[in-house]
């Protein structure tokens, strides 16, 4: 059961979507957007998958596992997310409260890439590598079946 670095990536498809739609919404990309998607990319690094190899000492399926990991990570990844999004979001006020266009145009984007990637490192990253790692292996049985016949 190798854990790869990659497997944290596979949500990946939920962030985008995130990040199209607030281009759409800012119609277009700018330098400010931009910037603002460089560091919605880099907040799903505290995933529970990063704890798994602490916890495969333990004998137990591949989904108790990440069930252990994430359970251990939430706390610290709701405490993370919690803080980060509060300062996003304070920005975010004031920067609507005074006016400033440029600063309202980075920080709306990145409060909702902070709040999409941090639901997807925490929720989706887990059970999808957990249904990737399964099909893998159901598609190695069968063709070592095939092999043998």
């Amino acid at each position: 059961m190798p854990i790869s670095g990659n497997k944290s990536t596979k949500p990946l498809p939920f962030r985008y979507t995130i990040r199209i739609a607030s281009i759409k919404y800012f119609k277009g990309l700018n330098t400010v957007i931009a910037c603002a998607h460089s560091g919605i990319l880099l907040i799903g690094v505290n995933s529970p998958l990063i704890n798994i190899r602490s916890n495969m000492k333990k004998k137990s399926t591949l989904a108790e596992l990440v069930d252990i990991s994430t359970t251990e990570t939430l706390q610290r990844s709701i405490n993370t997310a919690f803080t980060v999004v509060l300062c996003a979001f304070i920005i975010f006020v004031v920067s609507v409260v005074y006016r400033m266009e440029s600063i309202t145009n980075f920080s709306l984007p990145l409060l909702a890439g902070l709040i999409s990637g941090c639901y997807s490192s925490i929720c989706i990253a887990g059970p999808l590598w957990v249904w990737w790692e399964e099909h893998r292996e159901k598609i190695q049985k069968r063709k070592t079946g095939q092999k043998r016949k």
